[in-house]
């Protein structure tokens, strides 16, 4: 799927409903949509525990503009409520994904 994004300074992540959900399955891909509107537009991934915990990159986490945050092996640190904050300037912009993390099923034969 393909989505323009216009650059806009007001709105600062690309629209999407105000709450959305994914479901990760353990040990495969998968995206949390946070997508800027403006290529001067920072954005960073919380986990909305109490703790409030920045989710940093590296070789599991990746970020594309286009698409958001990629999480390349889901593991069950990936539950729960997490916040995409975008900044420009004096501005700054949340949204919420709420994640819900499933261990994979073995079946025995």
């Amino acid at each position: 799927m393909m989505c323009l994004v216009i650059p806009d300074s007001h709105h600062l992540l690309a629209a999407q409903y105000s709450h959305s959900h994914r479901l990760f399955i353990s040990g495969r891909a998968g995206t949390i949509p946070c997508r800027p509107t403006h290529p001067n537009v920072t954005v960073m991934l919380v986990k909305s525990a109490r703790t409030q915990q920045a989710v940093m990159l590296n070789d599991n986490v990746k970020f594309d503009r286009q698409t958001g945050f990629l999480i390349q092996r889901v593991n069950s640190y990936f539950d729960g409520y997490f916040e995409c904050v975008a900044s420009l300037d004096d501005l700054t912009s949340r949204q919420t994904v709420s994640v819900t993390y499933k261990g994979r099923s073995v079946i025995l034969t």
